[in-house]
């Protein structure tokens, strides 16, 4: 971690509008990538926990349809 600063004073005119600067450098984030052996059962894992995933959006989804499709229709008077 590195800190630096820079300290000036100056005089300036009456009519001027004082200012702040400020200015950020942000270091690059280091990525590491390792290509190593994988168990079989951490590739099912990882296949069940995608199936699961999706099952619970794709669920959430249709409650949310039937339930705005129920209010829509109430709204309207419509039942079925």
């Amino acid at each position: 971690y590195q800190q630096t600063h820079q300290w000036s004073v100056r005089t300036i005119q009456r009519k001027t509008i004082p200012q702040a600067k400020f200015s950020y450098d942000l270091s690059p984030v280091e990525v590491v990538v390792r290509k190593g052996d994988r168990r079989w059962y951490d590739f099912i894992t990882s296949v069940f926990a995608i199936i699961g995933g999706a099952f619970t959006v794709m669920s959430m989804t249709a409650g949310f349809m039937n339930f705005t499709s129920a209010k829509f229709k109430s709204s309207i008077g419509k039942h079925g």
